[in-house]
């Protein structure tokens, strides 16, 4: 009877600070949120779940050292458990100069949540380490508009991938959320970039927060990653005003993209000034929309690249990027996305917007903190025409995990 007791109030006690710990995460009361943990895992310390938890608010509070033990201890608890491998990958990141080591940790989250897909002709090798699933072992909740979007996409993507011979006529679509093409293009042996002028652009940046930068990619790297996002089945995010988006921790990683964000770190080092690779995304634009809406990027220096070819642009005029030359004032804290959609109008309506033409292989390198927009975007109805950019952010401390609340009123004057 004793032990039962006991064990009653131990479980308890493990339920009360699995939701103080929760709650304490959700309004930034970190230190508290790792308490709490703390006792869960004296309470429970076989839970991967806990040891989860615990670890994403020690990367909260940049303690990224012990947050990747906890991150180890959960995987090693649950080898098949996808948020201790995405843990991980982000853990590497922030810790080692060399950003390819995250990915065989973003990979092994990405096989099992999403599958094992047929892996194309000339593919990079694949990072050690890696078990195969042949069924996602976590299906991502999907929402019916955004879910729309995708299933349309991978439906004109599936018929571009069988004309171009890349999947054979017997093999049927099936759900857009999962893997079914990766073809990971390899790193190059010299340098990514094209031929920079380094002292124009680091000046150019350091007087006014933004530079435009033509022709950044060496020819074939520009194909490689333009056929990446061709061929690959990663895009599994749509979004209601049309277009769709593939991630760094959820199928977009290679080791070409990673060495990209290296030489540019290389190339443009009083740009980067020390910052380092913190997150990446492509968004892919179905022929006709409005674009990615006004927003900010919770980081310090955003390099905005083109890929598709500029004559898919059928109203040249537009379908580039408008970008808003004064940065928020420096108290308002924009690690959490916190400004509202009418707070960044409101900001955007007191300045004059700058228009960048669109054209293929040109980058925007920007101050993260800048407002910005895509202009609407008209390009060909062919699966190949689709206008796509390539956003890698640059910063010290990776994206947060926890719930967005907007900036206090007070903060707003």
């Amino acid at each position: 009877m004793f032990w039962l007791g006991l064990a009653a109030l131990v479980g308890g006690l493990c339920l009360l600070s699995q939701r103080l710990a929760r709650q304490a995460a959700d309004s930034d009361q970190l230190w508290l949120a790792a308490a709490a943990y703390s006792v869960c895992l004296l309470c429970w310390p076989f839970s991967a779940r806990h040891w989860t938890g615990w670890a994403n608010v020690l990367g909260d509070l940049r303690c990224w050292r012990l947050a990747r033990q906890g991150f180890k201890l959960a995987r090693w608890l649950q080898p098949d458990w996808i948020d201790a491998h995405l843990g991980l990958g982000t853990a590497t990141l922030t810790l080692e100069p060399q950003a390819q080591r995250a990915d065989a940790h973003f990979m092994q989250a990405y096989l099992l949540r999403r599958g094992t897909p047929l892996w194309g002709p000339g593919s990079a090798a694949l990072p050690p380490g890696l078990f195969l699933s042949p069924e996602p072992l976590a299906e991502p909740p999907a929402e019916p508009p955004a879910d729309a979007v995708a299933s349309a996409h991978f439906a004109q993507q599936w018929a571009w991938l069988q004309a171009q011979g890349l999947l054979s006529d017997a093999e049927s679509p099936l759900s857009a959320q999962r893997a079914h093409y990766l073809q990971r293009p390899p790193d190059q042996a010299k340098s990514s970039l094209g031929t920079l002028e380094a002292t124009r652009l680091t000046r150019a940046y350091a007087t006014q927060g933004y530079v435009t930068c033509d022709d950044l990619l060496q020819p074939e790297v520009l194909a490689a990653l333009w056929q990446s996002c061709l061929r690959n089945t990663f895009w599994h995010h749509g979004y209601t005003s049309g277009y769709v988006g593939a991630y760094l921790d959820d199928g977009l990683g290679s080791p070409l993209l990673y060495q990209v964000a290296a030489d540019l770190q290389a190339a443009l080092p009083e740009i980067f000034d020390g910052q380092q690779l913190i997150y990446a995304w492509a968004f892919k634009c179905l022929s006709r929309t409005s674009g990615v809406a006004l927003h900010y990027d919770a980081a310090t220096v955003n390099v905005n690249l083109w890929l598709t070819p500029t004559a898919a642009n059928v109203e040249p005029q537009s379908g580039g990027l408008l970008l808003y030359p004064q940065a928020p004032p420096a108290h308002w804290d924009l690690g959490r996305y916190q400004l509202s959609q009418q707070q960044m109008l409101s900001l955007a309506q007191e300045q004059q917007a700058l228009t960048i033409a669109y054209r293929q292989n040109r980058a925007v390198i920007f101050d993260s903190r800048l407002l910005h927009a895509s202009q609407p975007v008209h390009f060909g109805a062919a699966y190949d025409q689709q206008r796509i950019n390539l956003t890698f952010l640059f910063g010290r401390q990776p994206l947060r995990y926890h719930r967005k609340h907007p900036l206090p009123a007070h903060l707003l004057s």
